[in-house]
């Protein structure tokens, strides 16, 4: 639970875990202008963005719900989406 595996897919091997989540993740995205740079959200109501440099969270939003999806601006790697389970 909470946890993103990332993997090569020409090796099928995983690279790394990331396990800073409490509960289930839903989505995850990676950056187009910055691809060391992924950004994942989580029903624990936060988003991670993430440094596969470092291979931990750099920064944490908390969305205050439940967040469904995640995504990177395609040609702004400093602007994020999310859209969060809020009634």
């Amino acid at each position: 639970e909470g946890l993103v595996n990332v993997f090569d897919v020409n090796t099928g091997l995983a690279v790394c875990t990331l396990e800073e989540h409490e509960k289930r993740s839903w989505s995850v995205d990676f950056s187009s202008t910055d691809p060391t740079k992924l950004a994942s959200g989580s029903d624990d109501c936060f988003v991670k963005l993430w440094s596969m440099k470092a291979r931990k969270s750099i920064c944490t939003i908390d969305g205050k719900a439940n967040i469904c999806s995640v995504r990177f601006h395609p040609d702004n790697g400093n602007l994020l989406a999310f859209g969060s389970a809020d009634h």
